[in-house]
């Protein structure tokens, strides 16, 4: 678990990270810092910080990455080893049509305009709410897909401790 509360973007590896205001019901559980270009909504570098301990990065280098997730760690009651930090890739894609998958690739709605400026501490957009929500759903499901899998190696490892005990118990040794 992280403790999201104390987080903030002085935080983060540069000062022009800004935090997106969500609903209480969900800032409670996620935060979600982007830093923006002024005139390329491509450009966009969103991180979503999830209280569960899991980092999703979007549009951002692996170095910067990296150095994001040791800033951290610092949060967290019990972090993974290094060896377990999973890292997925997939393309996105920005599409004035409606948000889709294609395979593995995500094509995200966006309508706002080039000359749109976020300049503030705190985002609140309700232009760009819907493109916020679609990145924070498929952020999320990334999250739980994180999760999964690092509930699976834990069993794995459970059963590999537990299978010289179950080969006694077939030879009725146990």
């Amino acid at each position: 678990m992280i403790e999201i509360a104390r987080l903030a973007p002085a935080d983060l590896i540069a000062k022009d990270y800004h935090n997106i205001k969500l609903p209480p019901d969900v800032s409670s559980e996620v935060l979600f810092f982007s830093r923006t270009a002024a005139s390329d909504p491509t450009s966009h570098r969103d991180i979503l910080v999830f209280r569960s301990g899991v980092c999703v990065f979007w549009n951002i280098p692996d170095a910067e990455c990296r150095q994001m997730l040791d800033r951290v760690r610092k949060y967290c009651d019990a972090p993974v080893s290094p060896q377990l930090i999973e890292w997925e890739e997939l393309r996105y894609f920005l599409t004035t049509g409606d948000t889709f998958l294609d395979g593995e690739d995500i094509c995200l709605h966006h309508s706002l305009s080039p000359d749109s400026k976020w300049s503030t501490d705190v985002l609140e957009l309700p232009s760009a709410s819907r493109f916020v929500f679609e990145k924070l759903a498929f952020s999320d499901a990334l999250a739980l897909s994180v999760k999964l899998s690092l509930l699976e190696t834990s069993f794995d490892s459970v059963a590999l401790q537990m299978q010289p005990w179950i080969e006694k118990m077939k030879t009725g040794l146990g």
